[in-house]
């Protein structure tokens, strides 16, 4: 009897607590502004992120776009197989040490279009450590629009951006948490997450006031009291690398320090990353700021310089893992991503190159032959279906192991031919290089930002 008793109170109990809770939210929901989220620079302006100057990848990479500079012409977008080619390239032609932080752009791009059509365009590189085709997706909904989109999108894209199976759902990376409040994902939310329950988790969570509300109590707390919070999130990186940050919500760019432990001491401490790239060790912490493994970086802590690469790294068994099987459940939604980000850009009338990255035999191998055929010809197919262009390098001849940082990092050679094809591509397409020569659209007005 007492049994019995004791339950009805917790059920009672329960049933009052649900009651009041929805209750609260409903009350609430009348003061919440129903106003359309968007990515202004205003986000960026008033977010602690900006006060410190620190932020994590995707923070920085599209307060870079949206902030510093006019429109860019080209756009440069891609995981960290574009982003070595570029730092490495870019190093090389300006011979100076590259932030990979605060340098978002392709002087080298920009001489080579300019030698090949006669006008020189602005470029910014979009491209980031770990981005899957769903983060393609964010960035483009989140970053261009009928008032700020580039002419030109260059995509790189290899196999890993549709089936790495050390990536649970798309849900899972910084850019989809940072970006997912300004995106409605609409019929893509189904091929975001691992499961229906995920997927209504989510959606609930980013809708209730009070969590809402909560965040931005969060927002506004010193980061010593952060620090305090639970409920931290894991978050994989390009390298397989799982960083625990601080409890962020989607749509907040406070990302705690990644940390790391000493097995002997069992002190956890913050990571502090190496300069500039100049022995073996300098090539392996530099592959760790392209993979985009870091929780929070500065300006000045990843600089890439030209022939100082350092020794090759095989990372053959890495892929192994990430190629483990061809077909894993993420690879529909990649593709699901992939051809939505097409037709974004297609509606928004933004030409896109899409270029089949190169790679090195070994890492080739670790994939069947029948994956191959098929990838190319699904790659080929449906950039045409949607207007664009694809490029296939990835068995090109072209580039051999001198060319490359591990097997499918290209180093400042690599990266100078890889950008030298890009740009006899553009140069040799007549609507590619017209949307580049055309005059530039309206410049960036902060205001149109606010």
């Amino acid at each position: 009897m007492a049994d019995n008793t004791q339950r009805k109170l917790i059920n009672s109990r329960t049933i009052v607590a649900l009651l009041a809770f929805v209750g609260l939210n409903a009350a609430l929901s009348g003061y919440m502004p129903k106003t359309e989220n968007k990515f202004t620079a205003d986000v960026v302006k008033t977010s602690a992120n900006e006060q410190r100057q620190e932020g994590n990848w995707i923070w920085w990479i599209t307060r870079n776009y949206i902030i510093d500079g006019t429109d860019a012409d080209v756009v440069f977008m891609g995981s960290s197989q574009m982003g070595s080619a570029l730092y490495a390239s870019e190093a090389a032609f300006l011979n100076e040490a590259i932030d990979t932080c605060t340098h978002r752009k392709s002087d080298l791009a920009s001489s080579l279009i300019s030698e090949k059509i006669g006008h020189k365009p602005t470029t910014f590189n979009l491209s980031m450590g770990g981005a899957m085709c769903s983060d393609q997706y964010m960035m483009a909904k989140s970053l261009f629009n009928s008032e700020h989109k580039p002419k030109l999108v260059v995509l790189g894209v290899n196999p890993r951006d549709f089936i790495d199976n050390t990536m649970p759902s798309a849900s899972a990376t910084d850019a989809f948490r940072y970006l997912s409040p300004y995106v409605e994902l609409d019929k893509l939310g189904g091929s975001a997450f691992p499961d229906l329950f995920a997927f209504m988790d989510w959606k609930i969570n980013e809708t209730l006031p009070t969590k809402l509300i909560g965040e931005k109590i969060v927002s506004l707390l010193p980061e010593s009291s952060k620090k305090l919070l639970p409920n931290a999130n894991d978050v994989v990186s390009e390298d397989g690398t799982v960083t625990t940050i601080g409890p962020v919500s989607a749509g907040n760019a406070e990302a705690g320090n990644a940390k790391t432990t000493d097995t002997k001491s069992g002190d956890t401490e913050a990571k502090s990353p190496a300069g500039e790239i100049a022995s073996a060790d300098g090539n392996n912490d530099a592959l760790k700021a392209i993979y985009g493994n870091q929780g929070v970086v500065k300006p000045g802590e990843w600089r890439v310089v030209a022939c100082s690469w350092g020794a090759f790294k095989d990372n053959t068994e890495e892929y192994r893992a990430r190629y483990k099987n061809s077909n894993p459940q993420i690879f529909n939604g990649q593709k699901k991503f992939f051809e939505e980000y097409l037709a974004y850009l297609k509606n928004q009338d933004i030409k896109v190159l899409v270029v089949g990255m190169p790679s090195l035999w070994p890492n080739r191998a670790l994939l069947p032959d029948k994956f191959w055929g098929d990838f190319r010809n699904y790659l080929s197919s449906t950039t045409t279906e949607y207007g664009a262009k694809f490029v296939d390098l990835t068995a090109d001849e072209r580039f051999d192991s001198k060319d490359y940082l591990d097997t499918v990092h290209l180093n400042s050679s690599g990266g100078h031919r890889l950008v030298e094809l890009i740009t006899d591509a553009i140069s040799q397409d007549k609507k590619l290089a017209a949307a580049v020569s055309q005059s530039s659209i309206a410049k960036t007005d902060q205001n149109k930002w606010q």
